[in-house]
């Protein structure tokens, strides 16, 4: 049964409070249900300062790397859209060029076999210099046609395992004779280890020889241009081509690899574009760099051989 007890508090009221009922004493054979112990409470210690700071700075550690890994996703995501958006125009403009190419070939092909005759004509001096006039108009007429469809078209890359010394040695014998280069001083500085990367060997001596052209074109008979290869890290993969003469003005340096922009009297525009495009097939860099005091310096960064 339960028992009660009487308490008296202050004011003299009585007051009955039960006692909980005690458990039952188990029967013969039979275990304790009830623990002789009660359940034991382990102390809650707060966590210290130290642990708080260092629990934040965690944290704050963990959302940097979060944020800079979504800036590096959607860095990565305008890229892809960028050149996206920049194929979608290249094929639109090759579409257009590649017609009024066609449509300008025709009767300049025409215009090209009457000069041919011409010239095989016994003509009086005045008559010749005309001609001689008209022959060079021609011909830069028609290169202006082969690099607007150059430009136009998308760059297809046939890829293989290309030696960058042995590949800008036989270029640089080859436009030695070039009548650019034919009054300047190639010199090369090769790495001092073979250098390997995988690249279209072709576009490659396409980009060596538009930029040594441009370095001759920008000093004086006699003068040097120095061309090396070098090594950048592990994965980069270096094509330098300096000259001296008249530095570039900062204000065309920017503009130097938009089309049709051309610094040049007679040029066509195309050339450093043209050059942009092929390094941006092979995920590489173009940078120009030009001082007074330093010269002109123009680098290609490629990747090294996957």
């Amino acid at each position: 049964m339960t028992q009660s007890t009487r308490l008296s508090g202050s004011s003299g009221a009585l007051a009955i409070a039960n006692r909980p009922p005690a458990p039952p004493l188990p029967r013969s054979g039979q275990t304790l249900a009830v623990p002789l112990s009660p359940t034991p409470v382990y102390p809650f210690f707060p966590p210290s300062p130290a642990s708080q700071r260092d629990l934040a700075r965690r944290i704050s550690q963990r959302e940097q790397a979060l944020s800079a890994e979504v800036a590096h996703y959607r860095e990565a995501v305008r890229s892809l859209r960028q050149q996206l958006a920049e194929q979608r125009h290249l094929a639109a403009v090759g579409t257009l060029a590649a017609s009024i190419v066609h449509e300008i070939r025709n009767p300049l092909t025409t215009l090209g076999l009457w000069l041919d005759y011409c010239q095989r004509q016994d003509l009086p001096e005045p008559a010749q210099q005309r001609l001689a006039l008209a022959v060079e108009d021609g011909d830069r007429l028609q290169r202006l046609l082969d690099q607007i469809l150059l430009y136009a078209k998308p760059q297809t890359l046939h890829r293989q395992a290309v030696d960058l010394n042995q590949l800008v040695a036989e270029t640089l014998e080859s436009l030695r004779h070039t009548p650019a280069a034919r009054n300047r001083q190639l010199e090369f500085w090769p790495s001092r280890t073979p250098i390997t990367i995988t690249a279209d060997p072709d576009k490659l001596k396409q980009v060596l020889i538009n930029l040594v052209t441009n370095a001759c074109e920008a000093v004086s008979d006699g003068d040097r241009v120095h061309i090396s290869v070098v090594s950048r890290g592990s994965d980069r993969r270096c094509l330098q081509v300096h000259n001296g003469g008249r530095p570039i003005h900062p204000k065309q340096l920017a503009k130097l690899t938009e089309p049709f922009f051309t610094t040049k009297a007679t040029g066509t525009g195309l050339g450093l574009a043209i050059v942009q495009q092929i390094i941006n097939a092979h995920a590489g860099s173009l940078k120009i760099e030009s001082a007074a005091t330093a010269g002109t310096t123009v680098t290609v960064t490629l990747p090294g051989q996957h």
